[in-house]
């Protein structure tokens, strides 16, 4: 049966519809529900005609979207707009999504009623992927371009030109950054105008040309390093030529200050090598210095010792003449009390009894000199006990009186009645003595008593001996501790300017400390502080 001429275009349009693959269209009832679709909509979805015949197209809305309400809303849009259109994702049997655009048309029938809607989709997966694609590839365009322009090392991409016979004739910037214009005195807007035969006359017979021309037709990367001095410059570079197709891409550094610095490391090495051989010499100097000090302290030291051995022999022999002596006028002293000349009695007594004087102030000179000479060599050491002060102080008085009557101006005051102290009485017996004996000695024309003093400190004890005699010139009072040192005022006094520098040491021996406060021709105040417990120091 021959169709009609409005059959025939039905049927041609349901072939083309039927025959369009490439978009899923769907005819929908005025509720939306779906009435037929196409072959392109199956192989779009992936469900069959059974499947979807009867529901909503929002069966292809991925769960957050699916809905009745909002399937509703897109047929409302396309009634009031004559259209709706939008794109988003489609969900497929089994789940897989896929891009789409939605089209969504109200068809009329011939009486202007809703028949119902064309819904027409159209895959664009892929066109969604190259997208992305293109987008993620301009994104790292422009971070690589980012890195390129913020990137220390020089960066440059050469493209060759080339003549009308095809041969290669110069190079141009096709990509600068600002480090690799910098090395070249430019900015990258300088550079990128002209070639590099235009920028740099005569580069042909320069390194960075044949190194440039030789990776382009080698293919192999290229290394240009060193001292870099032309057009102006002079820098030093570290750099290297990439062919990539048919460009060449250059990455440098300027090494400038690395160098400079490498080349001053070298000065520095250098000078610390010269100083390093100057001290081996001076240290084989030192070395032939230190033999000759030995030899130089082996001498010396046999001359302390025969000299100890020769003031030990010396005392010796002077003591045993003395002690004879003293007994001779002892025994003359008590031959002379038989005697009927009481004249001549008299002044052997008197004689006697000054030679008795005189042998105690040899014996005590010969004494202090053993003790400098032990003390020099080492050889005193501090032997402490336990004394009672107070009648230690008394008695050394009184034995000094019974050799010398000048005691007698010695006033010894103490605090407390009973002191007990740690000392060595020998030692502590020469600082006394020492002390007591210089102060009597230099206010002979003093009528006022030599002072003794005890007194007791929250740390330890004080010991003051003062005078009222000619005192001590004040600059050569930092000197009086020094051995056989004596004040430039007392020539006329007998002395040999130990008794201070023994002292001295004695006290520090005892882990105390000897002070001297003068003023010349007024008084003389010398301060031993000692602690209440010491511990034996030798010096």
């Amino acid at each position: 049966m021959k169709l009609s001429l409005h059959q025939q275009t039905e049927e041609q349009y349901r072939l083309f519809v039927e025959n369009v693959l490439e978009y899923g269209i769907f005819l929908l009832d005025p509720q939306g529900l779906i009435q037929t679709w196409n072959e392109g909509a199956a192989r779009t979805t992936g469900f069959s005609t059974q499947e979807v015949i009867g529901q909503t197209v929002s069966i292809l809305d991925p769960p957050p979207e699916k809905g009745e309400a909002k399937f509703k809303e897109e047929l409302e849009r396309a009634l009031q707009q004559g259209r709706f259109e939008h794109e988003g994702w489609q969900i497929k049997k089994g789940h897989d999504s896929f891009w789409a655009n939605h089209i969504i048309t109200p068809v009329y029938d011939h009486q202007h009623q809703l028949a119902g809607f064309v819904k027409i989709i159209h895959d664009l997966t892929r066109t969604k992927q190259y997208e992305s694609a293109q987008q993620q590839k301009h994104q790292q365009e422009r971070l690589l371009m980012m890195i390129v322009e913020k990137s220390p090392a020089g960066i440059a991409l050469l493209e060759p030109t080339f003549n009308s016979q095809g041969q290669l004739t110069d190079f141009i910037y096709k990509l600068t950054n600002p480090a690799n214009a910098a090395t070249s005195a430019q900015t990258v807007e300088q550079q990128t105008k002209y070639s590099l035969k235009t920028q740099f006359a005569g580069i042909e017979g320069n390194l960075f040309w044949q190194k440039l021309i030789a990776c382009y037709h080698s293919g192999h990367p290229q290394h240009l390093t060193g001292h870099y001095i032309a057009y102006g410059l002079d820098i030093w570079i570290d750099g290297t030529f990439y062919k990539l197709e048919n460009e060449v891409l250059w990455i440098c550094l300027d090494v400038s200050k690395q160098k400079q610095a490498q080349l001053e490391m070298e000065k520095q090495l250098s000078s610390l090598q010269e100083a390093k051989d100057q001290v081996d010499i001076d240290l084989v100097r030192i070395r032939l210095a230190e033999k000759e000090v030995g030899k130089a302290l082996e001498t010396e030291r046999e001359l302390n010792r025969l000299k100890t051995e020769f003031v030990n022999l010396v005392s010796h022999q002077f003591r045993n003449p003395l002690t004879s002596i003293y007994l001779k006028s002892e025994a003359m002293k008590r031959l002379s009390e038989g005697c009927h000349d009481r004249t001549f009695a008299q002044k052997v007594v008197a004689y006697s009894e000054q030679v008795g004087r005189d042998i105690h102030r040899l014996n005590k000179l010969i004494s202090e000199v053993l003790f400098n000479e032990r003390i020099r060599s080492g050889q005193v050491e501090i032997h402490q006990e336990q004394l009672e002060f107070v009648s230690y102080c008394r008695n050394l008085i009184h034995q000094q009186r019974q050799h010398d009557p000048s005691y007698e101006r010695v006033n010894f005051v103490s605090g407390r009645e009973t002191v007990f102290l740690w000392a060595d009485p020998m030692l502590l017996e020469q600082i006394l003595e020492n002390l007591m004996s210089n102060a009597l000695k230099y206010s002979a024309d003093s009528d006022r008593a030599v002072e003794v003093k005890l007194e007791e400190t929250p740390n330890g004890w004080i010991i003051a001996v003062k005078d009222y005699g000619i005192g001590i010139p004040a600059h050569e009072l930092k000197h009086v501790n020094k051995s056989f040192y004596r004040a430039t005022n007392t020539s006329l006094y007998p002395g040999t300017g130990l008794g201070l520098s023994l002292s001295h040491r004695f006290v520090k021996m005892h882990g105390g400390q000897l002070t001297i406060e003068s003023e010349e021709g007024c008084y003389t105040l010398c301060t031993v502080r000692l602690p209440k417990s010491t511990l034996g120091i030798r010096v």
